[in-house]
């Protein structure tokens, strides 16, 4: 045992962390959302979410030159417009509003969504400033109930027809400025209630450590799977993620299993 951690549960965290930085290098989003779903049965979820939002604004730092040459600065602009406004709403939400509501109303809109949109595949969604402006507002909101922004905003920047390079690219700005945002606006509101704004122990470190170097196994691999994927491919793969994500959401919600 290492910080209070079983070494059975650092061995199934390592798989749950490679398998999420997968998903993350070849998607460009949902490394939080999987570590989360993965890990809660077993461990605190106030001691991984914070650690999770850390190495999601870590992992920038190695990909941020790549992924700059793709981005799409119009849909980023627009849609922080819009996050700045939305996520400290959320963060609110999931502070003072019932958890279990919450998470069964994320998960079926997610599922609904994307269902509805995987269907529609050969369709698009109009690249406006409204459609980018909203996709932020959404991931502004979905972050701060379930840190689930990433999938809301992969779901709308799909639809659009937005190229996977482009989309992957620009997700990996969207979710640095989400996880910082995310993590300032919590400590404030954890002050305001009165509660500690301090969520990091020995535990904490000992998932920081497994997940990073899982994360970037993970992500090494994804990222030379996304290079051989086609366009449709990548398309579909999305959608899919975000309906079995949102389907495993839905699950927990009603058994009263709780992802943060």
């Amino acid at each position: 045992m290492i910080g209070g951690v079983t070494f059975a549960l650092i061995a199934w965290g390592a798989i749950v962390g490679v398998f999420a930085g997968w998903v993350r290098g070849f998607a460009g989003f949902g490394f939080s959302v999987i570590c989360v779903a993965g890990l809660v049965w077993f461990t605190s979820p106030e001691t991984i979410v914070p650690v999770v939002f850390v190495l999601e604004i870590l992992v920038t730092v190695f990909v941020w030159r790549e992924a700059f040459i793709n981005l799409d600065q119009k849909w980023l602009k627009n849609s922080i417009s819009g996050s700045l406004i939305t996520l400290p709403l959320g963060a609110m939400m999931l502070v003072w509003l019932p958890e279990a509501t919450l998470k069964l109303t994320v998960s079926i809109l997610l599922f609904v969504g994307a269902l509805g949109v995987r269907f529609s595949i050969r369709s698009h969604w109009p690249d406006t400033f409204a459609t980018r402006f909203i996709c932020g507002a959404l991931m502004g909101i979905f972050s701060g109930i379930s840190a689930s922004g990433g999938v809301v905003g992969a779901m709308v920047m799909s639809a659009t027809g937005l190229a996977p390079k482009t989309l992957r690219a620009t997700m990996v700005y969207m979710l640095l400025f989400s996880g910082v945002y995310t993590l300032i606006c919590l400590s404030v509101i954890s002050m305001i209630s009165g509660q500690s704004s301090s969520v990091w122990s020995t535990e904490s470190w000992v998932w920081l450590c497994v997940l990073g170097l899982a994360m970037l196994i993970g992500l090494h691999l994804g990222g030379k799977k996304f290079k051989k994927t086609p366009s449709n491919d990548y398309r579909t793969f999305v959608l899919n993620l975000i309906m079995i994500i949102s389907s495993v959401g839905i699950i927990r919600a009603l058994s009263h299993k709780p992802f943060e």
